[in-house]
């Protein structure tokens, strides 16, 4: 069972960032999106890998790869290995990133109707509310399936594989950047995706 983990964007990317990195002040709140994703997507298959299971780098460029050769990718790996699965890992932003905002928390996007990218998708938000105690989970219900957030992302839509897209806190909030630039503010995230991974993956056996 391959694990896809996409990361978002790429360093030729303009903007996404948090309003400190777009004006160049307090560089102890620096963050360009793409950097911190590469790392995560990095850690969280690292983590993987060491409990036996087979994650893939969907983008092992720097550059931003177009959405659709990651969609070519996935669906080349999904060809061989009907079981994969694909995670994408971004950092939700407000406004046009000048300034700090107030929007703020965690969430989790599948494309429209049910599907078993909403299985998946249940099993991160579960994970997100065991581990992100005291912050904002934004979800539909914590009753049934469903509570994910849905869109007609290019990510989600044109890959055959179950697929989630996580939005990791607000770049654009200042107290989200702070927390997810932190240590264990990183390790909190790769601990939620983790766990919600090999829970879908026990889940589906």
């Amino acid at each position: 069972m391959t694990i896809i983990l996409d990361r978002g964007h790429g360093q030729n990317t303009l903007g996404k960032g948090s309003p400190y990195a777009l004006s160049g002040v307090k560089p102890e709140y620096y963050l360009k999106e793409w950097l911190w994703a590469d790392e995560i997507s990095c850690r969280i298959a690292s983590v993987l890998r060491r409990k036996g299971y087979n994650p893939y780098i969907l983008v092992p460029e720097k550059i931003d790869v177009p959405l659709s050769v990651r969609c070519d990718r996935a669906n080349r790996i999904y060809a061989q290995d009907k079981d994969s699965f694909l995670v994408s890992i971004h950092v939700d932003a407000y406004g046009d990133g000048s300034k700090w905002e107030q929007p703020n928390g965690w969430s989790v996007w599948t494309t429209p109707g049910i599907t078993k990218s909403d299985t998946l998708a249940d099993f991160l938000v579960i994970e997100a509310a065991k581990t992100f105690v005291g912050k904002r989970i934004r979800s539909y219900s914590f009753q049934s399936l469903g509570r994910d957030f849905e869109a007609s992302f290019k990510i989600l839509k044109d890959v055959k594989c179950p697929a989630v897209l996580t939005e990791n806190f607000f770049q654009t909030n200042i107290e989200d950047c702070k927390y997810i630039l932190s240590d264990k503010g990183k390790e909190d995230i790769i601990k939620c995706h983790v766990n919600g991974i090999i829970n879908y993956i026990n889940q589906i056996k």
